[in-house]
């Protein structure tokens, strides 16, 4: 069956913008059209393209606006290049959102297969993150301070964790032994998360970025914020409990 690229690049849009991953969009659009319509490689290039913030469906930049699509290969040369740069000034150099950039810099970490979390990882994730922060977010480090929410895991609450935070000058917040549902990550965002993955399935680590990163690309900041600020009434309520469990 003929269907035309415009169509094609509309279906992956749409796709995109539901959550689905490049590759499930693939083959949903093959499914309907043929083997023909689309090759995964050309859907991770259009998603690829979305995700940067630019959902237009033509081949080529504006003829006037000779400025890169930001590829994450592109995004991580420039960022390298001056570690100074602010999302804004990033943003104008690939001419997009600096909210997409904040959220591509800012990715979820895969550890190899067989690898697990340990003090001295943990300890160094820190450290990317304190660099980050004073790069992107100075105003935060500098006048506001970070605060530092993580559950009581091994790797967390170790000498070695505990002197990191003490030299970042970080301040700790309190968190209850087995307390997931006052942890923003478990609540609001792992709860968000397992529902965009349910019922897919990955035949690779590839597939498994790509979906971890569409996720991330298809929410707004206002969708990290209400996770957070969930915390203070969750809080309130443990108070109001006496500090005993209860449920969610």
């Amino acid at each position: 069956m003929d269907v035309s690229k415009e169509l094609v690049r509309g279906g992956l849009l749409c796709d995109f913008k539901v959550g689905l991953s490049s590759a499930a969009s693939s083959r949903r659009i093959r499914q309907a059209f043929g083997d023909s319509a689309v090759i995964e490689r050309t859907a991770r290039h259009w998603f690829q393209k979305f995700r940067s913030g630019n959902l237009s469906l033509c081949d080529k930049l504006e003829q006037d606006d000779h400025r890169p699509w930001m590829t994450d290969e592109a995004l991580q040369v420039a960022n390298k290049k001056d570690t100074s740069q602010t999302c804004d000034e990033l943003s104008r150099q690939f001419n997009t959102y600096s909210e997409t950039v904040r959220l591509n810099l800012h990715r979820i970490e895969l550890l190899p297969t067989g690898q697990t979390v340990t003090a001295d990882l943990y300890s160094q994730q820190l450290e990317r993150v304190q660099q980050t922060l004073h790069q992107k977010e100075p105003a935060l480090v500098n006048r506001k301070g970070v605060l530092c929410l993580h559950n009581n895991a091994r790797p967390h609450v170790g000498r070695v964790a505990r002197n990191t935070i003490q030299r970042l000058v970080w301040e700790t917040l309190c968190h209850l032994p087995y307390s997931p549902d006052l942890s923003p990550s478990n609540y609001h965002l792992f709860r968000s998360l397992e529902n965009h993955i349910r019922g897919k399935s990955f035949t690779n680590e590839a597939e498994v970025r790509q979906a971890l990163t569409d996720f991330f690309a298809s929410h707004t900041p206002e969708f990290y914020s209400k996770g957070i600020e969930q915390l203070e009434t969750r809080w309130q309520k443990v108070l109001d409990a006496d500090g005993d469990y209860f449920e969610d």
